[in-house]
């Protein structure tokens, strides 16, 4: 998650710490949600959309709205099967980003997410992000800011309408991703909103999500997540923590059946 502007906004509106967290994990305000929520209150009477058995999606009418797992109950579950050091790429070289850009190119949905360097006060500069991160169904990409003779190349992955980002919070990370490096984040899917039909009362992030969609459980160490993304060598637990988040992302998408409208094959002359 890049900008943190909203949670500052949260904390002087009086939300709690626990609120706190479920927006920074959703990359969304709750405002932002009341809007969301009044807009689909007009289409009430239609179906919507169930996901069941994590494989298939049905059709059927709302029902009561479930409370999401504990962390307690989240603590109990198995720990989630991440990707391990030695398949997480940290991209430093044109050559290495035109091979993880032909497989990117090639897998076409991706996790995606990215991390930054917090900053404790309201009025200090936010120069995130200073980590971008792509999951494929094997390995991880790690980018690093900046980016040098990388940036175009990695326009175009980011700006790409033929690739599909996923991830939870890409909301909160489009704004600094145009502010700071001048990239449009394109043709995402965003998985906090996808996951609404599954009727919980709260916003489910990546945490809850994979408790609830993957029955496991996705460790999140604040020590990591607050950690200093703009290090010029990230550690090993914080490569393992960004590649993670954004695996985590597209094991949670493809789970519940790679749900994206506009998913079919380019044309020949899209291909041009």
């Amino acid at each position: 998650m890049s900008d943190w502007d909203f949670l500052y906004e949260m904390r002087n509106r009086g939300y709690s710490a626990e609120e706190i967290a479920d927006a920074a994990g959703c990359g969304v305000a709750p405002w932002e949600w009341e809007q969301i929520e009044k807009q689909e209150k007009k289409a009430e009477g239609n179906d919507f959309p169930i996901i069941q058995d994590t494989r298939n999606t049905t059709y059927e009418k709302p029902r009561t709205q479930k409370d999401r797992p504990s962390k307690e109950q989240i603590a109990q579950l198995p720990t989630f099967d991440g990707l391990a050091l030695n398949r997480i790429f940290v991209i430093k070289t044109l050559s290495q980003l035109k091979v993880a850009s032909e497989a990117i190119q090639f897998e076409r949905f991706v996790g995606f997410d990215t991390e930054s360097k917090p900053t404790w006060s309201k009025d200090a500069p936010r120069t995130g992000p200073h980590v971008i991160q792509f999951a494929l169904s094997d390995r991880a990409y790690i980018i690093q800011v900046p980016l040098g003779i990388l940036a175009e190349p990695l326009r175009s992955i980011i700006e790409s309408e033929h690739i599909v980002k996923v991830g939870f919070g890409l909301n909160s990370d489009r704004g600094p991703i145009f502010r700071n490096l001048g990239f449009r984040l394109k043709s995402t899917v965003e998985l906090s909103q996808a996951l609404r039909s599954l009727n919980y009362k709260q916003k489910l992030g990546a945490k809850a999500a994979v408790a609830i969609v993957l029955g496991k459980n996705l460790h999140k160490l604040k020590s990591i997540t607050t950690s200093n993304w703009a290090l010029p060598k990230l550690t090993a637990r914080q490569l393992e923590y960004a590649a993670n988040d954004a695996f985590a992302a597209l094991s949670v998408f493809r789970a519940i059946g790679s749900p994206y409208s506009l998913a079919v094959p380019p044309t020949d002359n899209a291909k041009k």
